[in-house]
């Protein structure tokens, strides 16, 4: 079973709007997966291991920095 979801709105300036955009691409997912996982760091939920290092490898940063090593 799902959890519930409920939305809303919220204003940023642009430059967050884009910031937020940019990250998302980095990491791969969409902007709304991105926004949920900083809402909950920021309220204090920690992000398991596993998952931070699978973010960070799979970040285009990352990837770029892999392909010019081999």
């Amino acid at each position: 079973m799902q959890p519930q979801k409920r939305s809303f709105t919220v204003r940023v300036p642009i430059e967050l709007y884009l910031q937020l955009g940019q990250i998302a691409q980095d990491e791969g997912t969409d902007v709304n997966a991105t926004v949920n996982r900083l809402i909950r760091m920021g309220l204090g939920e920690r992000e398991s291991l596993l998952l931070l290092l699978n973010r960070i490898l799979n970040s285009t940063e990352a990837k770029e920095i892999l392909s010019e090593a081999a």
